[in-house]
């Protein structure tokens, strides 16, 4: 019986693409950061801080269906037992696509949590 480790070997080295792409991040586990100001942040006013964060706020959330309630992984799932090329083809296209989807929620939050804290250091809607 003759087995073989073609697949395997493509769906290991896409799940650790960004890890080999990104050397600066420390891998998949996500890791707390300073607070990380951009220029021009102390100028910001309260009601600009709230702005800021009501348009990061949409940002946060998954747009993407769960893997059990995504309709296309049905489909590949059904294509697949066909031709089998097909999960090798949608797959690991969509853990990427999650994998980019879990990032720009984190660089959100992040980005939320400074904004929350410069609204502290400057003492908004305190009477």
């Amino acid at each position: 019986m003759r087995v073989r480790l073609q697949p395997i070997v493509l769906l290991l080295l896409l799940n650790l693409s960004p890890l080999l792409a990104e050397e600066s991040k420390p891998g998949y586990y996500y890791r707390p950061e300073g607070f990380i100001f951009r220029p021009g942040d102390e100028q910001l006013s309260c009601t600009d801080l709230d702005r800021e964060i009501a348009l990061f706020e949409p940002h946060t959330y998954s747009y993407k269906p769960k893997f059990y309630e995504d309709p296309l992984h049905g489909g590949s799932l059904l294509g697949g037992s066909i031709f089998h090329p097909a999960l090798y083809a949608y797959l690991p296209y969509s853990a990427h696509v999650e994998y980019q989807e879990h990032e720009r929620i984190l660089q959100a939050r992040r980005r939320i949590a400074v904004l929350r804290q410069l609204k502290a250091y400057q003492r908004c809607y305190e009477d």
